[in-house]
């Protein structure tokens, strides 16, 4: 993903960076509700985060039967919804199990992934 809608920003000390096109390049569901100023990122298989504009809180609702990952977070900076773009603190993403990292002016979101040697299906 190389073209924003909005450059990355700095609000205190976190990262902001749009909220709808990262999630979308992850391939994650978002609903944008311009009117009651909420987005929720629905991941599709473990959780969904609905975030609203001027809070710091994000709401996570657990879509397993067998680990309940609901849960309220703080992020580092308020939710900004402006011009048509939803910023979130990039740190955000790692609550969806991605690696983010930040390099020589570089950001990186990348899905985690990890493996169990040994385990086969029956």
């Amino acid at each position: 993903l190389r073209e924003l809608p909005r450059a990355p920003y700095c609000e205190g000390r976190a990262l902001m960076v749009p909220a709808v096109q990262i999630a979308r390049t992850l391939g994650y569901k978002v609903e944008l509700d311009e009117k009651a100023k909420t987005l929720t990122i629905d991941d599709g298989v473990t959780q969904a985060a609905t975030l609203t504009d001027g809070k710091k809180e994000t709401v996570f609702t657990s879509r397993l039967t067998i680990i309940d990952l609901s849960r309220t977070i703080e992020n580092a900076a308020e939710t900004v919804f402006l011009d048509g773009c939803v910023s979130v603190p990039v740190e955000f993403f790692e609550e969806f199990f991605n690696d983010v990292s930040v390099e020589n002016g570089t950001i990186l979101i990348a899905p985690s992934m990890c493996s169990i040697d040994g385990l086969e299906a029956e």
